[in-house]
């Protein structure tokens, strides 16, 4: 068992179930289980899994497939971390791929990743393939993503302004109109 997974067990943050569907990994503070047999999934597992216990995002505050109006349909991002456990705020999003994809399915993803940052105007963008070093993170201003060299780690502080930024800017709008 990788020793990452086998962390986030002992820490209580995933577990293997048997299911109808077969082996599946659940992600006990999300309340997800999904079949593990998926190469992303496996992509997904040790992200969620380095988000909260490298970076210290909080499980509360992270989303699994998360819905996201496209048009008249929704598409699911992959991982979804807000700034606050109401989910009001998009703080990370993530993306997913499997390991081994190639740079044009990865070039792909990161297309894929703008997209669903258009929607939900994320602070931050990160988009992998898992344990072969293809990572690619970004900070999303203005309807553009900008390249970053490393993902930020969690901090109360800085998702504290953007939530206070985004109550003023909500409240002077409301109080022009």
């Amino acid at each position: 068992m990788h020793k990452t997974v086998q962390r986030g067990i002992e820490l209580g943050l995933v577990r293997y179930v048997d299911t109808n569907k077969g082996r599946c990994i659940e992600y006990v503070q999300v309340r997800k289980t999904y079949p593990i047999g998926k190469p992303e999934e496996w992509v997904r597992l040790l992200a969620y899994l380095h988000l909260a216990m490298v970076m210290g995002y909080p499980p509360e505050h992270i989303a699994l497939e998360y819905a996201i109006k496209m048009g008249s349909s929704y598409r699911y991002a992959d991982i979804v971390v807000f700034a606050d456990a109401d989910w009001r705020v998009p703080h990370l999003l993530v993306e997913c791929k499997q390991e081994a994809i190639g740079e044009r399915g990865f070039a792909e993803g990161i297309k894929q990743a703008e997209s669903y940052a258009r929607q939900i105007n994320p602070r931050y963008v990160w988009v992998t393939s898992g344990t072969d070093g293809n990572n690619r993170y970004g900070i999303w201003q203005n309807g553009s993503l900008y390249a970053l060299s490393y993902l930020p780690h969690f901090s109360a502080r800085e998702i504290w302004w953007r939530e206070l930024k985004r109550l003023v800017s909500t409240f002077l709008r409301r109080k022009m109109l």
